[in-house]
């Protein structure tokens, strides 16, 4: 993980998730930690990246004189998606931990992209997906069209 780079009343990701788990009455297990130490890699990297483009802009000029999109905002703009994957991760693995259950009840809600939940809605709604099947037009062909 990297160091430090906050000023004195800034805590680290490490920090405020292990505050948030001893809060919680659990202790962040290796992957745990493996996890927080992505999400502080990720915030790190969000954070250089705005110094980048508070230096150079938004707009880069090329060197046969076109002006074009700054990389950066490509790179921040997925880095903040995955600094939310990985909150929501590491957010249902505690409060998974602390309700004593396998999976968050329900499934997790947040980013669209990070299923942590045991899929039991989804599992109902096709459940009564497939029970209509075989009924209505889609199902039958009308006379004389189709088999």
């Amino acid at each position: 993980m990297t160091g430090k780079r906050q000023t004195a009343d800034t805590e680290t990701v490490l920090e405020f998730y292990t505050a948030k788990a001893e809060t919680a009455g659990i202790v962040l297990e290796a992957d745990d930690l493996a996890i927080v130490a992505d999400l502080q890699a990720s915030t790190d990297d969000i954070a250089a990246l705005d110094r980048a483009l508070r230096t150079d802009g938004r707009t880069i000029t090329t060197q046969s004189g076109t002006i074009k999109v700054h990389p950066a905002l490509a790179a921040v703009r997925q880095l903040r998606v995955t600094r939310a994957r990985l909150a929501s991760v590491i957010d249902a693995r505690i409060l998974s931990a602390t309700a004593g259950t396998a999976g968050t009840v329900g499934g997790q809600t947040g980013v669209r992209g990070v299923y942590t939940g045991n899929g039991s809605p989804n599992q109902a709604r096709d459940a009564k997906t497939n029970a209509r099947r075989g009924v209505g037009r889609t199902a039958r062909p009308r006379a004389g069209r189709g088999a």
